[in-house]
């Protein structure tokens, strides 16, 4: 049904069948792939099974995501465009976005937003619903996607993200009308940005629109990467446990600073003061969130800068939302680790020293699940970076830009001028798309299908 979405939308502009034919073969093959699978009783997964669905679930809708711009793309671009779309990671194929048909255009943001509501759906399932080795895998996700606990109802909790999605959805797309956006770009937007996913609909992208509509920006991203629950909250008049977060609050910290980072930067710049201040927060915002949109290029950023928003690509935004990274949480926790350990020389041994947030204490099983998914991010990124080293024109930076970006769900790379993603080979392109899926899924699942254990097994 996804697929459809576009068709009337295709109709309605008045495009014709070249344009909304691939939404109708991707729509009907899709349909057919399911049905023949739905009539295969499998009984009820076993954890490890419910993995291997999942990455083939999220391939296969990237494959019919890409039949739509196979006009327009190859089809390695094709896949790389809707594995971008799907995952909210943003980075495109298109050099001149403007040039693509209003469906398409359409459909980019559409992409990102089905992918966010996806993602968020997904990880209350899993944390719900399973057991095992699933449920220690987000042990610490399970105590902390919303103020105290997830509802006891799977469907409420689920409901409830859905809502505040859809609401905070609606407010952007009707703001960024009253302030006088095109209705296809306000709705565009108001997609890639709840989805923190980044599409745009110009290479001149967010600067081309007033600084009333980049200022109200800075808001929607930063409320767009924090825990969707909780904001959920705030649209219910209870904004206490979004305040009271350590890991909003370590969040807001890091916006701070690194908006201050990038002002120091843009201070010799040419531009007004006021100009220049909303570009050092909607630039921040953006890399905090893991959205991506620019207001200038990254190459007028000093090296400086440019090896910390690297760091604050690689931690994303917080739990509960649609950013990549290993989320604001996880660093949290590293941090008190780090200082549980410090307090260790100066206690007794009957001493209860843990670590704790929000004035909970973290167990240990989820200390060391934490670890391990940062273990896992360190070396996913990594082994990424050196691989594209070895196959495009790039410096390690450069290329770890780039799969931080993927991996990280972000977007913007730290390319040289005159290197485009576009450019990359195609078997670069095609490593990126799996950390893209990579990193959408937390890592580990994707680990777990390759446990050698697991393939005899099943």
């Amino acid at each position: 049904m996804v697929l459809a979405v576009p068709i009337p939308f295709a109709l309605a502009v008045g495009e014709g069948v070249s344009v909304w034919g691939g939404f109708a073969v991707a729509s009907v093959s899709s349909l057919a792939i399911g049905w023949v699978m739905s009539r295969v009783d499998v009984g009820s997964p076993e954890t490890d099974e419910a993995m291997y669905v999942t990455v083939l679930g999220w391939t296969l809708a990237v494959v019919f995501g890409a039949v739509p711009f196979l006009p327009e793309l190859s089809l390695v671009n094709a896949i790389f465009e809707a594995a971008s779309g799907f995952t909210t990671t943003g980075m495109s194929m298109v050099d001149n976005p403007g040039s693509l048909s209003r469906t398409l255009l359409f459909w980019r943001g559409f992409m990102q937003w089905v992918g966010g509501v996806g993602v968020l759906t997904f990880f209350v399932f899993v944390i719900k619903r399973s057991g095992g080795v699933t449920k220690r895998l987000y042990s610490a996700e399970a105590n902390k996607t919303d103020a105290k606990s997830l509802h006891p109802s799977l469907k409420k909790s689920i409901g409830a993200l859905v809502v505040a999605y859809i609401a905070l959805s609606t407010l952007f797309a009707t703001t960024y009308f009253g302030l006088g956006m095109e209705p296809l770009n306000a709705v565009v937007y108001s997609f890639s940005t709840i989805s923190t996913g980044g599409f745009e609909t110009s290479t001149a992208g967010m600067a081309r629109f007033s600084p009333e509509i980049q200022a109200v920006t800075v808001f929607f991203m930063l409320f767009s990467a924090a825990n969707l629950i909780l904001v959920y909250l705030i649209l219910k008049l209870n904004p206490g446990p979004l305040a009271e977060s350590d890991e909003f609050q370590l969040y807001i910290k890091i916006f701070v600073l690194v908006a201050a980072v990038i002002g120091i930067d843009l201070a010799s710049s040419t531009g007004s003061v006021s100009q220049l201040a909303l570009d050092s927060l909607f630039q921040a915002s953006a890399f905090v969130s893991s959205t991506g949109f620019l207001t200038r290029p990254v190459s007028v950023l000093g090296a400086g800068t440019l090896s910390i928003l690297l760091g604050v690509m690689f931690v994303g935004g917080c739990l509960g939302s649609t950013t990549g990274g290993i989320k604001v949480f996880r660093l949290k926790a590293l941090i008190e680790l780090a200082r549980r350990k410090k307090r260790e020389y100066s206690l007794p041994n009957t001493a209860v020293n843990k670590v704790r947030i929000d004035k909970e204490i973290l167990s240990d099983e989820s200390v060391d699940t934490i670890t391990v998914l940062v273990f896992m991010w360190v070396v996913f990124t990594g082994l990424g970076a050196v691989t594209t080293v070895y196959l495009e024109p790039l410096n390690f930076s450069e290329a770890l830009s780039g799969t931080l970006s993927a991996a990280g769900t972000m977007g913007p790379v730290f390319f040289p001028d005159g290197h485009s993603v576009s450019a990359l080979n195609p078997v670069t392109k095609m490593l990126w798309v799996g950390l893209m899926i990579a990193g959408r899924l937390e890592m580990l699942p994707l680990l777990a299908i390759f446990n050698r254990e697991l393939l005899r097994n099943n």
